[in-house]
């Protein structure tokens, strides 16, 4: 039996971090429960647990954990996304889209945000909303960043679909004369 009792909450959470870095997520999630019954619990200890959960595809616990980090660390952006992501996970699209917009609210231009997002806006059929989030994305961001390789390859796809559909419809066009 591994003796807890002999580390502090901040020891433990490093611990977990490092656990969690190294995709060990049942023992990080021990250590992080652990850590939250102690007395004086570290903030950090609900953002790793909402990201321990929402590797296990725990998403209502996920969005528990992000949601008290951020209520006690309100400009915290990455755990905001992250709940954005275990909100969409779970179902809750409308709430991710709430979610991330806050995000861009505080960081206009915050490239998972601005990426995914426009991929939901697509997927609701709000496609003039989703193609600009993903050209403002591609406008704002280092030609390098992996999300602006995704935007470019959803734009191309919406692109090579509207290709298809025009050549459809002028085919079924010259048929019909």
């Amino acid at each position: 039996m591994e003796h807890f009792d002999l580390l502090d909450g901040e020891e433990l959470v490093a611990l977990a971090r490092l656990e969690l870095e190294n995709n060990q997520v049942a023992a990080a999630l021990v250590k992080l429960k652990y850590a939250k019954t102690r007395q004086s619990i570290p903030v950090d200890v609900h953002a790793l647990l909402g990201k321990a959960f929402a590797r296990l595809g725990l998403f209502k616990k996920a969005q528990q954990e992000f949601s008290i980090y951020i209520e006690r660390q309100p400009d915290a952006l990455q755990e905001r996304f992250e709940l954005g992501v275990a909100l969409r996970d779970g179902g809750d699209t409308a709430a991710a889209i709430t979610t991330w917009s806050r995000v861009l609210e505080a960081s206009p231009n915050y490239p998972p945000a601005l990426f995914f997002r426009s991929l939901l806006l697509l997927d609701e059929n709000r496609r003039d909303e989703g193609v600009f989030g993903l050209r403002q994305l591609i406008d704002t961001t280092n030609p390098e960043n992996l999300y602006v390789k995704r935007a470019h390859d959803v734009l191309n796809a919406l692109e090579g679909d509207d290709k298809q559909r025009t050549a459809a419809y002028t085919d079924s066009d010259k048929a019909a004369h």
